[in-house]
């Protein structure tokens, strides 16, 4: 490996078309605003957001621009 950043952190950086080429990666954690990401050849975007969606429902909720009001207050 030319450089080992085992243990590196970006915070607040853009990192757009960035390219990770012949990497090893464990344990990784991506978190921020995410598009087209490629892994191995594989666009992954959707799989996120599905998943996203499913563990929040209010997400699809705010998306669709439908205002739920609380029970009893229409």
């Amino acid at each position: 490996m030319d450089q080992d950043l085992t243990d590196a952190e970006f915070r607040e950086c853009v990192l757009d078309r960035a390219r990770l080429i012949g990497v090893v990666m464990q344990d990784a954690v991506i978190d921020g605003l995410v598009s087209n990401l490629v892994v191995n050849g594989v666009e992954v975007t959707a799989y996120v957001e599905a998943e996203l969606d499913r563990r929040h429902p209010v997400r699809v909720l705010i998306r669709s621009g439908v205002v739920a009001l609380p029970t009893g207050t229409a």
